[in-house]
């Protein structure tokens, strides 16, 4: 059930010790599921002829946040500070204010 999940990119590989097993098997799922863009994966890679926002579209809101609208700094935010969660980063612009710190395309996930 676990290993479904990963694959359908529903879920993110975790291996806690001493029960590491399977790292390998669930680790290899989840860098399938990204790459075909299943799942929570195809949710943050946008599709070669998206439009792409621009600051003069939306001057109070940083076009690294394309689904929500965060201002540029200053200041520079914190996720406390917004009241969004898991929303997708858009690299190509940065990331200001440093929300995906995994860089993995999502921001202030939970």
């Amino acid at each position: 059930m676990n290993l479904a999940l990963v694959r359908g990119g529903y879920a993110r590989a975790m291996t806690i010790p001493p029960d590491t097993s399977c790292a390998e098997t669930f680790q290899a799922a989840e860098e399938e599921a990204r790459k075909a863009g299943r799942g929570l994966w195809g949710l943050v890679t946008p599709t070669p002829t998206a439009p792409v926002s621009t600051p003069t579209a939306t001057p109070n809101c940083h076009p690294a946040y394309p689904t929500v609208c965060i201002p540029p700094p200053p200041p520079d935010l914190d996720c406390p500070d917004i009241p969004y969660r898991n929303f997708p980063v858009d690299h190509r612009y940065g990331d200001p204010h440093g929300f995906d710190g995994d860089k993995d395309g999502i921001g202030c996930e939970e």
